[in-house]
């Protein structure tokens, strides 16, 4: 019986794999939330003010302000997120030989 509690309490080794920092971070989920946040407010806060109940008016602030965020941060993303995929396939590739 003691060779089965033993086995419960230290089970083999397992594949450990490296510490990567994936770049979906908090920082970068915030560099898209923010500004769409704050056009959301102040176009809610413009239609409360003048009475308007269309829904299609805020979306297209919206989609401005995500597109102009994407054009100015969206390289420096991309080239992180690559980088992080890149490493980690060769990780998974090399913790598979």
């Amino acid at each position: 019986m003691a060779g089965f509690y033993t086995a419960l309490i230290d089970p083999a080794p397992t594949i450990q794999w490296p510490a990567l920092s994936p770049p979906c971070t908090a920082a970068s989920a915030a560099t898209f939330l923010v500004p769409l946040l704050v056009v959301a407010v102040v176009v809610g806060l413009i239609q409360t003010i003048f009475s308007v109940q269309e829904s299609s008016i805020s979306f297209l602030p919206k989609l401005a302000a995500l597109m102009l965020v994407t054009a100015i941060a969206g390289e420096g993303l991309m080239l992180g997120l690559a980088d992080y995929l890149e490493r980690g396939l060769t990780d998974m590739v090399g913790a598979i030989r």
